[in-house]
C-alpha cells in the first residue's frame, strides 16, 4: 500500500531543507528522500522506509507545494503531525486538505497550520490553480 499527501507552505523551502525535514520527521536516512520517480522505481519499490516527493514552487501564496508517497503510516493523526510538525520547522503556514472529512477536501475546504500550534479551517481563496486560502475559523 501507498500512502500519499499533499501539504502547501507559505514560504519557499530548498529541496535540501525538505530533505532534512522529512528524514527527521519520519525518522529515516536522508538518502530515503527521494523524488517521486525514484520512488516508483523497481529497486527501490518495496523499501518501506522509502519517501518519495514531487515540489512545485510558486513566487508568492503557497510558495511551496509538496506531494508525496510513502510506505509509512499517513493516517490522519499522522498527517496532522506532519502538517504540524512543517509549519514549527519552517516558520510559516502550512496547508493541507481537510482530512476529517472526504468530501470536504474534495470542496476546497482545507486545514491551516500556523506556527504558535495553532490551527484554522480555511478554503480556497484562488482564482484558478490553489495559490491561497483564506482563514475562516479557529480550531485550536
Amino acid at each position: 500500500m501507498h500512502d500519499v499527501f499533499e501539504i502547501a507552505l507559505k514560504s519557499q523551502v530548498s529541496d535540501e531543507q525538505l530533505i532534512v525535514f522529512m528524514a527527521e520527521h519520519f525518522g529515516v536516512q536522508e538518502k530515503f528522500i527521494t523524488s517521486e520517480d525514484t520512488y516508483w522505481a523497481e529497486d527501490i519499490e518495496g523499501d518501506e522506509q522509502h519517501v518519495g516527493l514531487t515540489v512545485e514552487r510558486k513566487a508568492s501564496g503557497l510558495a511551496t507545494n509538496i506531494s508525496g508517497v510513502s510506505y509509512l503510516d499517513l493516517n490522519n493523526d499522522a498527517l496532522d503531525k506532519l502538517t504540524s510538525a512543517a509549519s514549527r520547522y519552517f516558520g510559516c503556514e502550512a496547508v493541507v486538505g481537510d482530512f476529517r472529512d472526504e468530501r470536504s477536501a474534495q470542496h476546497g475546504a482545507f486545514l491551516s497550520y500556523f506556527p504558535d500550534g495553532s490551527v484554522w479551517e480555511s478554503v480556497d481563496a484562488s482564482t484558478g490553480a490553489l495559490s491561497e486560502v483564506s482563514l475562516l475559523r479557529q480550531l485550536r
